[in-house]
């Protein structure tokens, strides 16, 4: 894994974007042949800011784990 959490937001960032990516050429070329190519464009763009978003969550709840864990408590 990586060794800081903005890395690893990174790479949940590129998994999300891959399989978004993956889908939506997918649907677009099996699922609904006959739509415009801005469908397919508008799937990619989608797909990329919920990769941000899930990049984003990923590292605050690590984080927040990580706050919560050993911080303040008598030993």
């Amino acid at each position: 894994m990586a060794r800081t959490y903005k890395a690893e937001g990174r790479q949940v960032a590129k998994l999300v974007r891959g399989l978004f990516a993956v889908v939506a050429m997918l649907l677009y070329g099996y699922a609904f042949p006959d739509l415009d190519r801005s469908v397919l464009v508008a799937i990619l763009a989608v797909g990329w800011v919920a990769a941000e978003l899930a990049a984003w969550w990923w590292v605050r709840r690590r984080r927040a784990a990580k706050a919560g864990r050993g911080r303040g408590k008598a030993m």
